[in-house]
């Protein structure tokens, strides 16, 4: 077997493994949310935070090449702040800021439908950056010897080595 195939093959068990963590994951996100367990139950506002915990996690797990990226990051976000939280906070009836009735069924379904289109044209917008990009490292690697050529400065060397570090992968 040589170093390609075992490559190729490695992938295909991480990719398998990949699919099974987002199928449990997506089943424990649902009972969690689809459970008739709290003072509130709507099945709409349910639903689009349970669309939001999918988009989230398809995408934390989308990249084969970058594994840990900003992107990751902001759906890990996505998927605790947005999807889960407000899910779990409108089923137990928990309400900030002095609001004594809370939120309506109304409210959450409007808040969730704008924090899904966001989510979405962040995707979208993700993507059709991304597609313009070949390669982050090559980015990384022109940029470092552009601003190597230009700069005879240490300092300002480094600044920007440290800056373009934190570019969204």
């Amino acid at each position: 077997m040589t170093l390609i195939e075992l490559k190729k093959y490695l992938i295909k068990v991480l990719m398998h493994k990949k699919a099974i963590v987002v199928g449990v994951s997506l089943i424990l996100f649902g009972f969690i949310l689809f459970l008739d367990n709290g003072l509130h139950y709507n099945f709409n506002v349910l639903f689009l935070n349970y669309l939001i915990i999918i988009i989230s996690i398809v995408q934390i797990f989308s990249s084969k090449t970058m594994p840990f990226s900003l992107h990751g990051i902001t759906n890990l976000f996505f998927l605790f702040f947005i999807g889960l939280a407000p899910a779990l906070q409108f089923k137990q009836g928990i309400h900030f800021m002095g609001v004594n009735g809370g939120l309506s069924p109304s409210n959450f379904l409007y808040g969730n439908f704008i924090f899904l289109v966001i989510i979405v044209l962040y995707t979208l917008l993700y993507k059709y950056f991304l597609k313009g990009k070949s390669n982050h490292n090559e980015i990384i690697n022109k940029s470092f010897h552009f601003y190597a050529n230009k700069t005879k400065n240490n300092c300002s060397l480094w600044s920007t080595t440290i800056s373009l570090g934190a570019l969204p992968c």
